[in-house]
């Protein structure tokens, strides 16, 4: 019998090859599995570049070893494809990790599911933008895209200040981003219904809304619900800054963070500050280009976007999966 085989996509900035090869070795041995076949990333690599590189040869599981930039161009190369995933995440943000319920304080163990037989199958969202710049971009996405907010939490995260306190560095960007004056005029339409015109403060698109530093943008959205999840914040005048600043703090208080974490959905009151949908397509345009992130990576300045949700398109290795997810036992 053959003895199964993964495929390791890796940035090789993010981790050394002599602890790659460790690792590999240790859990390749404990799982009885040949040794893998690595695929180091490139800086703009394309899709389909790496893509090839990954179904050169028969594999069982591909597995990401990295940042969310890794785990996002690997999930890019696999969407519509059989293979499974399987997540090492050494990053800061993790947003993947973080919304599948890996735990970050061992790593490890994510690698370890990765070369073991349970599997959460989830959803995907696909975006189409147009940036300022007159450039086209098609991209996938596993948590979250936006303006706002999440944005600008990347924007104003250094790669300097990643490195010196990791996931704390994004606190101060996060604070920027809920305490910003700026605003934007936005128009957008969910499920092909009527636009809407708003000036807004965050337009935030997602399967999952877990942020570093234990934050939550999107408290009610579900990796494998089939839809996306959508976050409008709009305040107006003093009243509306305490009312967005009043549900942003209670979301992430300790009470919510329980009845999360015990499976309630959010019960904190928004106000007309904040707006919350579900919907499995977003078409909107912005008048000025406005900065942009999916995934925790900068995408750019962003005037035009069409954003839909794929279902079921991706299979994830997971530690432990909860009796309400969607589950693979595989062979």
């Amino acid at each position: 019998m053959t003895e199964p085989r993964a495929v390791v996509v890796h940035n090789p900035v993010k981790m050394s090859r002599a602890r790659l090869d460790r690792a590999l070795a240790r859990e390749e041995s404990r799982a009885g599995w040949a040794p893998s076949r690595l695929v180091a990333t490139e800086e703009d690599e394309s899709v389909e570049s790496l893509r090839a590189q990954i179904l050169a040869e028969p594999a069982d599981v591909v597995i990401a070893v990295g940042g969310d930039g890794t785990v996002r161009a690997t999930v890019e190369a696999l969407v519509d494809q059989s293979l499974p995933l399987g997540l090492w995440p050494v990053g800061t943000t993790n947003l993947a990790a973080r919304n599948l319920g890996l735990s970050m304080l061992d790593p490890g163990a994510a690698l370890r599911a990765a070369f073991g037989d349970l599997e959460r199958v989830v959803d995907v969202g696909r975006l189409t933008a147009d940036l300022a710049d007159g450039r086209r971009l098609q991209k996938v996405f596993v948590v979250l895209a936006g303006f706002g907010v999440d944005a600008q939490m990347v924007v104003h995260t250094s790669t300097a200040a990643k490195r010196q306190f990791g996931w704390l560095a994004y606190v101060d960007g996060v604070r920027r981003g809920v305490t910003r004056a700026d605003r934007f005029d936005l128009t957008y339409s969910l499920d092909r219904a009527e636009p809407r015109s708003v000036r807004a403060h965050t337009f935030a698109i997602g399967n999952g809304g877990s942020l570093p530093a234990g934050l939550t943008l999107l408290p009610d959205a579900v990796i494998d619900d089939g839809e996306l999840d959508v976050l409008l914040l709009r305040p107006e005048g003093a009243r509306g800054w305490r009312d967005l600043a009043r549900w942003f703090f209670t979301e992430n208080g300790l009470v919510q963070r329980v009845r999360r974490t015990n499976g309630h959905r959010s019960d904190v009151p928004q106000g007309e500050s904040v707006l919350t949908a579900r919907t499995r397509e977003v078409r909107l345009t912005v008048r000025h280009g406005e900065d942009f992130q999916i995934d925790g990576e900068y995408l750019g300045k962003v005037v035009a976007l069409r954003a839909v949700v794929q279902p079921g398109a991706l299979r994830v290795r997971v530690p432990t999966v909860h009796a309400e997810h969607s589950l693979v036992l595989h062979p």
